[in-house]
């Protein structure tokens, strides 16, 4: 087997024999020896800002590598196709996350609504408790002073609920609706660790509660 180094000279050696579209997997080849793009650019010698597009083209759609390998496009439009593709493959995944965010938000305002009734919270109670709440997990980020206290991925959300419950008031009923909305600050917060999340969930859940759930 050849080291690294007699590779990177048997590739220096062939470079100009190597037509744009074989260059691309040649270096990949080497760079998956462990020989960096830099060091590779030295040796053969090439610029590295010329040979990063041309590894771009390995990243291409392979109906445009053949119409390429065809000479049907040159190659730097196989590379503007290739960083496009990536483009939209990035906006696509960008577009998956925030819809599943938008998914998890709903459920997290589903969850905060579904705890006020399970806990018997009059209707006309039901916003001032939940901006309360929202008030304290304002703070808590702006400060970053959460409640301490963590819960093990997966953890159903009624079970971060009973953990997250803190000890009861006996005294005025100002006590008891500071305390009401103090627990949900908490497990909301362990609940839904995810920032943009949380705030949207409890959002919706305001609304609700100002419609009247």
């Amino acid at each position: 087997m050849s080291t690294p180094s007699l590779a990177a000279a048997d590739l220096k050696a062939r470079w100009h024999e190597l037509c744009d579209l074989v260059r691309p997997g040649a270096v990949c080849s080497l760079k998956h020896s462990g020989v960096s793009t830099r060091a590779i650019a030295f040796e053969i010698p090439a610029s590295e800002s010329g040979l990063r597009p041309l590894l771009e083209t390995l990243q291409a759609p392979l109906q445009d590598q053949v119409l390429a390998r065809d000479g049907k496009i040159p190659t730097s439009e196989l590379i503007r196709r290739a960083r496009a593709d990536k483009a939209l493959r990035a906006a696509k995944h960008k577009g998956t996350l925030n819809l599943k965010r938008q998914q998890q938000s709903v459920k997290g305002s589903k969850a905060i609504c579904d705890w006020l009734v399970s806990e018997g919270v009059p209707t006309n109670f039901g916003a001032q408790i939940v901006g309360e709440a929202r008030r304290y997990l304002i703070n808590a980020e702006e400060t970053k002073q959460f409640p301490p206290g963590t819960v093990p991925p997966g953890t159903p959300v009624a079970e971060i609920i009973r953990r997250s419950r803190p000890d009861q008031p006996k005294e005025n009923d100002q006590s008891q609706i500071a305390w009401r909305a103090y627990w949900p600050a908490v497990w909301v917060n362990r609940a839904m660790p995810d920032e943009w999340v949380r705030y949207k969930a409890v959002e919706l859940a305001l609304e609700k509660q100002f419609r009247g759930r």
